[in-house]
């Protein structure tokens, strides 16, 4: 997908909440996102809630892109 200068584009990043597993959790600060074929990260604020500090709970999944604000 190429988007012009200023446009936006979104993916969902889906997991499943770590309670369901009974694992220990975390709350992020923030969501780094590498936008591809850049090197440098963008930072977001994170307002996912918590998610597992173990590695048992489910694995993120990312969708593709797409053009758009996601709303």
């Amino acid at each position: 997908m190429t988007l012009a200068p200023g446009a936006c584009a979104w993916s969902a990043l889906s997991f499943t909440h770590p309670a369901a597993f009974g694992v220990t959790t975390v709350t992020p600060a923030a969501l780094l996102v590498t936008p591809p074929g850049e090197t440098a990260s963008i930072r977001d604020r994170w307002s996912g809630g918590e998610v597992s500090d173990t590695g048992k709970a489910s694995v993120p999944q990312v969708s593709p892109l797409r053009p758009g604000d996601g709303g």
